[in-house]
């Protein structure tokens, strides 16, 4: 029989609006949160991860994240709470 091709980790519970990105040199990143904005990060594949670092509180997921290929820097776009509210950016 094959391996799996996809293994599942559970990286967050009680919480939504997941986003994830992987930078050129292969780090994941996931964030997600609601009531706060929260960020954990794999460099090997998925398979160990992070504790859990908290971005802003009070902060709401707004629009996701992205990374720039060039640099490598993970760009998140929060508000401080549930729209409509104020927009920030972290890098």
């Amino acid at each position: 029989m094959k391996s799996p091709l996809l293994e599942f980790h559970q990286i967050f519970a009680r919480e939504r609006f997941p986003n994830i990105v992987v930078t050129p040199k292969g780090t994941i990143v996931a964030t997600w949160g609601t009531s706060s904005l929260k960020s954990r990060r794999s460099t090997d594949g998925g398979k160990t991860w992070s504790e859990v670092t908290e971005i802003q509180k009070p902060g709401f997921q707004s629009g996701g994240l992205t990374v720039n290929d060039e640099t490598g820097d993970v760009i998140v776009f929060t508000e401080a709470n549930h729209p409509p509210a104020k927009i920030s950016t972290y890098i």
